[in-house]
């Protein structure tokens, strides 16, 4: 290099500066910035008359350093200092680092994590020898920090978890700008206790750390403190100016952090407020990725997963190489049943990058969508004995079982099943049982359901079963079935050989999570000649909603009437009806991410009307219990009393009942 050329004319400096706001992760301060460019203008001078002035050379090799300039500075390392060349060597590696991290989240290739594999690569003799007992000197620290980071940011979180782990049984120092990543990683293993003790050590040494406030938001999310997470982050936002005092821009920060607090309200469930604040902040970014993002998880915590679905198209289209962005767009396209969909968002995501934490999870819901599932349900009923109404209808004890196993999807859209009902009733001369056993096909694809079995049992022969569900958007579904020998018959009627054919149809309008309303309309004809219809319809509205309770209000009204005048054994009403007010109250007594305890308790209370017999009052009381166990296994079970009027008289019923579902 001539000495002239080392003249810090106008342009030089511009470029040291632009360089220097680039490289940010120093946090130099304008103060700093300026000494370090004026004791590089004045070695420049000394070095232009004095070519080898060790003190110039050594004061510009400094500087150039401390403001990230690390190629430019190793012309001017002393020939004899190793330890020179070794910090040269660690700057490089960290600024490989952050070259990395630019790659990652801008490149769509397979070279995009190049630079951050080969900054691990760098440090990964390093590493062994760290694990094998050697003693690191301040050089090494600075490196096995950069590799955490390194680590961190390539989703390789169990291992920077065992790094840091190590050098802290070892009492190494981890600097907060190391401690926040390795914060992350513990948030990602679902240690979010752990997680969250690191990012409030880093924000005491760093109050304005903003990572380290997101990520303490996070895990206090994890934690299921809805409570204090909102505060939390409420407290930041308002913290944070709205605009930039140099250009009176809107800050982006102060935006990233408002969403935040948006998604705080739909983690605690409070989802009107939530879409009030969403859908003001779509009027004024209705093309801010963070935005659309939060609208998405809004739609479908309020169970619109079309909706969902459409947005999350338009961010993959505005971010083709985010890879949770595919990954949580191939999780709701699983919802809709867009299996094409779905498995395209997969492989690109995977492509992408598949140790994201979304795409680890799309794949095992993936994974459950292509196995098997089974569900189970099993219900009893006790009548007291002694000749009373209800047991001479209903028998003393019947149980029932209804059991599916689907096999996994055949071309995308199909899957088969077997199916298998019994019920059995205790009268008081013998039990009856009702039994039958069929296989079918499913067709599922977007809006639509269709099922097809053929069965048999020990009553009526051979039979047939069809279903049809079409949901018209995310507010209406309609559902139709067809069964030529209906298990929804009276196990009375079983003991005397009849059987019966049914024809059902269901309408839904779903205006969200808290408000449905429901119809259901019966036609059944028994082999004896009877005709059935019945209807029932229901109005269930949420009246309270957080992160631990939801009490809701259900009204429905019911009615049948018979065509058959004689007197039969079966109960056979010739019109009845009945109203009934239930209220339902639900507390998540424990969560642990995809593990779950929920208490239900149901008391309802209504009136009963029985053609040719006097009306009566219905009081009916439920406990029970549902447990998440993971994504694969759901499992619940209850207990209710029921008091009501059968034919005027009004008896008690014990009633238990238990499912299962579980996706292998």
């Amino acid at each position: 290099m001539k000495s002239g050329a080392m003249h810090p004319v106008p342009w030089q400096r511009a470029l040291i500066c632009m360089l220097m706001s680039v490289w940010s992760a120093h946090a130099l301060g304008a103060d700093l910035a300026d000494d370090d460019l004026r004791r590089i203008s004045d070695s420049l001078r000394t070095l232009d008359h004095a070519p080898g002035d060790p003190r110039a050379r050594m004061e510009l090799f400094e500087a150039a350093r401390r403001l990230g300039l690390y190629a430019q500075a190793a012309p001017f390392q002393a020939t004899d200092d190793s330890q020179g060349r070794r910090q040269i060597e660690g700057d490089l590696i960290a600024l490989k680092i952050r070259y990395g991290i630019i790659d990652r989240d801008t490149l769509c290739g397979p070279r995009r994590f190049d630079r951050l594999d080969e900054a691990i690569a760098a440090t990964d003799a390093l590493d062994r020898q760290f694990v094998q007992g050697a003693s690191p000197d301040g050089e090494d620290l600075r490196r096995l920090n950069d590799r955490i980071v390194a680590l961190t940011e390539r989703h390789h979180y169990a291992a920077a978890v065992s790094l840091y782990e190590s050098m802290r049984q070892r009492r190494l120092e981890v600097p907060p700008w190391a401690t926040v990543k390795v914060a992350e990683s513990y948030l990602d293993q679902r240690k979010a206790s752990i997680a969250a003790g690191l990012y409030r050590q880093v924000l005491a040494k760093n109050p304005d750390d903003f990572e380290a406030h997101v990520g303490l938001f996070y895990a206090l999310s994890d934690r299921n403190d809805d409570a204090s997470a909102t505060r939390f982050i409420d407290a930041y936002a308002a913290s944070l100016p709205e605009r930039r005092h140099l250009d009176n821009k809107y800050n982006t920060e102060r935006l990233s952090i408002d969403v935040l607090a948006d998604r705080a309200r739909i983690n605690a469930r409070f989802l009107d407020e939530a879409q009030d604040r969403l859908t003001g902040r779509l009027d004024h970014a209705p093309h801010n990725i963070e935005v659309l993002q939060a609208a998405a998880a809004m739609s479908l915590a309020r169970e619109w997963p079309r909706s969902a679905q459409q947005l999350q198209q338009a961010l993959v289209a505005r971010t083709p190489c985010d890879a949770n962005a595919y990954g949580e767009l191939a999780e709701t396209a699983l919802q809709t049943q867009d299996w094409v969909l779905a498995r395209q968002s997969l492989s690109r995501a995977q492509m992408l990058d598949q140790e994201s934490p979304s795409v680890r999870r799309a794949a095992t819901s993936m994974a459950l969508h292509d196995g098997y599932e089974l569900s189970v349900e099993v219900n009893y009923e006790h009548s007291p004995g002694g000749g009373s109404t209800a047991s001479n209808y209903f028998g003393s004890d019947d149980w029932n079982e209804n059991t599916f196993l689907y096999g996994p999807p055949l071309d995308e859209r199909w899957r088969w099943f077997v199916h298998d009902y019994t019920a059995m009733a205790d009268f008081s001369d013998a039990w009856t049982r009702w039994s039958r056993a069929g296989a079918g096909v499913e067709w599922r694809w977007l809006n639509w359901r269709v099922a097809a079995e053929a069965n048999g049992g020990n009553v009526g022969g051979a039979g047939a079963a069809l279903a049809l569900r079409w949901a018209l958007d995310d507010r209406w579904t309609f559902e139709a079935r067809a069964a030529s020998r209906s298990n929804d018959i009276p196990l009375k009627a079983v003991r005397d050989g009849i059987h019966a054919n049914d024809v059902v149809a269901d309408a839904s309008w779903h205006l969200n999570e808290s408000l449905v309303v429901s119809a259901q309309a019966t036609e059944s004809h028994f082999s004896d000649g009877n005709r059935r219809q019945a209807l029932f319809v229901q109005w269930q509205q949420r009246w309270l909603s957080n992160a631990r309770w939801q009490v809701d209000m259900l009204l429905s009204t019911s009615g049948s009437r018979n065509s058959l005048d004689q007197t039969v054994s079966y109960f056979n009403p010739r019109h009845d009806h009945d109203v009934m007010l239930t209220g339902v109250g639900e507390f998540i007594t424990w969560r642990d991410y995809d593990y779950r305890f929920t208490q239900r308790l149901e008391l309802g209370t209504g009136r009963y009307w029985e053609s040719g017999y006097p009306s009566g009052n219905i009081t009916y009381l439920r406990y029970a219990h549902a447990w998440q166990l993971g994504l694969p296994v759901e499992w619940h079970y209850g207990f209710a009393i029921v008091m009501r009027p059968y034919d005027g008289v009004r008896e008690k019923q014990l009633r238990a009942e238990m499912g299962l579902l579980w996706q292998f």
